[in-house]
């Protein structure tokens, strides 16, 4: 099992997200740009793998559908 942490910004606010995935469910996220959490959209500016904790980080920004134009 995997610990999958997302910290997502909306402006100066900064929440983190984290769950337990398996292997095949952690690669996939590791390929995806956008992730999508409940209601939430976050576009990933950047990946960290923590391999020796088994966590993996994505961070990135809250992506609003104004922003899709």
């Amino acid at each position: 099992m995997y610990t999958i942490k997302i910290i997502r910004y909306i402006g100066e606010h900064r929440s983190e997200i984290s769950w337990q995935a398996d292997a095949a469910t952690a690669n996939m996220l590791l390929n995806c740009d956008v992730l999508k959490y409940k209601d939430y959209r976050i576009k990933v500016d950047f990946r960290e793998i923590i391999a020796n904790k088994r966590v993996i980080r994505f961070v990135g920004k809250e992506w609003l559908f104004e922003d899709e134009r």
